[in-house]
């Protein structure tokens, strides 16, 4: 049975969100891209998700009943209340400002088949992590949005959003926070880039 995507997901519509500020993040930041090395003697592993939207990234983490649960990060006026006017990309990057967590259930299983349904080929990456160590993350990350914390709802990206407490800037923003989120789920994380460049690195083992 081929899985249906939900009536609302905005497939891959940040690319064109993100445009302009990969364009002032190329003119101020040089980078390698981010090559990921996933933990050794994993006992228990499940699959955790980069999801690549170009230039911005984030991380799909599975629930209990094995859905996709999407986390984000970004600058809080451009990515959480869409004031992307052009502009206001050279502000955003180099004045550190108000940053936003954000997180939806992508309504899909936590699997690359079924992620790729909307990101299509090659913008899904799979890598296999402790599952206690998958599990605290997402409950870590969900406390965060439990009352008496207040939401703001980006309704293009179906995104709900809190503050977060680290500032967005050129030296920290999405790429950086999926990297950290990596390190944390026992990932060796190398290089840098303003892109959603995150692959495995030489050797490393994908399914």
């Amino acid at each position: 049975m081929t899985a249906r995507l939900p009536a609302t997901f905005p497939v891959r519509s940040r690319q064109r969100t993100f445009a302009p500020l990969l364009c002032a993040v190329a003119a101020t930041t040089v980078g390698c891209g981010y090559r990921v090395t996933p933990p050794a003697a994993v006992r228990e592993p499940v699959s955790v998700f980069v999801l690549k939207y170009d230039p911005h990234a984030s991380l799909v983490l599975p629930a209990e009943d094995g859905q996709a649960i999407e986390f984000a990060y970004g600058q809080w006026d451009w990515f959480v209340l869409d004031q992307v006017h052009w502009y206001r990309a050279l502000p955003v990057l180099l004045i550190p400002g108000q940053a936003g967590l954000g997180t939806r259930p992508i309504g899909l299983p936590a699997t690359r088949p079924a992620l790729e349904l909307i990101q299509g080929r090659g913008n899904v990456l799979e890598i296999p992590v402790e599952r206690s160590r998958a599990e605290a993350l997402r409950a870590e990350l969900s406390r965060r949005f439990l009352p008496p914390a207040r939401t703001t709802r980006n309704p293009r990206l179906g995104l709900d959003f809190v503050p977060d407490p680290q500032p967005y800037s050129v030296l920290y923003h999405c790429n950086s926070r999926v990297a950290d989120w990596l390190r944390e789920l026992g990932c060796e994380v190398t290089g840098l880039g303003p892109t959603a460049d995150f692959r495995l690195s030489d050797g490393a083992y994908s399914r």
